[in-house]
């Protein structure tokens, strides 16, 4: 507050000292402090209502973060126990399979008889020993050796005892066809070109005299003196046939009958 001089030379508050210092009624002095004190305790209040209510916010998600970690963890350690089973599982089967393959192997050193002359006819596996060379062309380029007169060739040699055949160095099987297409003759799918060449493997006299006595032998005769095919027959001691390709070895639709004889 800054006093003025007065005409008697006394100092007196200034006019606007003196209404900034009235400017409220001193009622207002007397309740202000109360109210501003409750204001005070309300506001500290409130304050620590929104604390607590953090602080139990806190302490919830915490504890819910918590059984999430401990459900997971439940979780993960229950699945590494049945991926262990599991492994344990599969490791007994296998060996179970290997004692049963080795069984098997074992088993496959007793050589049966009956399933390798089984093989031997199916065409399933290479073979050698003696027969004969069969060797036919055509007579000339408007008479040919026809797929017919192979069929029939290898049909006869069959009836005389042949235990295995190939033409041209294809072997024949219980799935293999000769025919004609487009104009050539094909074993097994595969085009051959004249001279033919037939082997045959079994008893090499048994073979020449049973194909050379049979109706086909006879066939063969006559079709040497109607229309001049090339034949020819020669014993061999020692052939090597080999196997059927696989997919000619291979059965896709049949199946042994139920009712058939054991």
């Amino acid at each position: 507050m800054t006093p003025v001089r007065t005409p008697s030379g006394t100092f007196e508050p200034s006019v606007l000292d003196t209404i900034a210092a009235n400017a409220l009624d001193d009622d207002y002095y007397e309740v202000r402090p109360g109210r501003y004190a409750r204001s005070r305790g309300w506001i500290a209040a409130s304050v620590l209502i929104v604390f607590g209510v953090m602080v139990t916010i806190a302490i919830v998600q915490t504890r819910d973060e918590s059984l999430d970690r401990q459900v997971a963890r439940e979780t993960l350690v229950s699945d590494i126990r049945a991926r262990q089973e599991t492994l344990e599982r599969v490791q007994d089967t296998q060996r179970t399979l290997r004692s049963e393959v080795a069984a098997l192997q074992a088993a496959a050193g007793d050589e049966d008889p009956d399933y390798s002359a089984r093989q031997v006819l199916a065409a399933d596996v290479p073979v050698s020993g003696p027969g004969v060379v069969v060797r036919v062309d055509d007579a000339s380029d408007a008479v040919r050796v026809t797929d017919r007169d192979l069929r029939l060739l290898v049909n006869g040699l069959w009836g005389a005892g042949a235990e295995a055949v190939s033409v041209d160095g294809r072997r024949i099987g219980t799935l293999s066809a000769i025919h004609e297409a487009g104009g050539a003759i094909t074993v097994n799918y595969s085009a051959i070109n004249p001279p033919y060449r037939i082997e045959a493997i079994g008893d090499s006299e048994a073979l020449a005299d049973g194909f050379t006595e049979g109706p086909f032998g006879e066939y063969w005769r006559i079709r040497q003196d109607e229309v001049g095919l090339k034949f020819d027959m020669q014993r061999a001691d020692e052939l090597e046939l080999a196997a059927v390709p696989g997919e000619r070895a291979r059965v896709r639709h049949a199946k042994v009958w139920e009712g058939a004889k054991k």
